[in-house]
């Protein structure tokens, strides 16, 4: 993922279109990336485990932030 777009929020993902369109505030307007098989059934998978906030990873502090950008990199 991009360092500029994490965390990525849930509502950028669209897993029936198979995209994740973060929005970049330097052009006003979402780039669209198209996601792998494997990306879909990973961000599934992950959308079960968690909570259904605004994060695709929130923090495991259940504290409704997203895990930090440090963490994501290490995973």
């Amino acid at each position: 993922m991009p360092p500029d777009k994490l965390p990525p929020h849930r509502a950028d993902i669209d897993l029936d279109a198979r995209e994740w369109r973060p929005y970049v505030s330097k052009t006003g307007s979402h780039h669209i990336v198209p996601l792998s098989t494997q990306a879909v059934e990973i961000l599934t998978n992950i959308h079960l485990l968690t909570d259904g906030g605004q994060y695709v990873f929130p923090s495991s502090r259940g504290n409704g932030q997203p895990m930090s950008d440090s963490a994501i990199r290490t995973v």
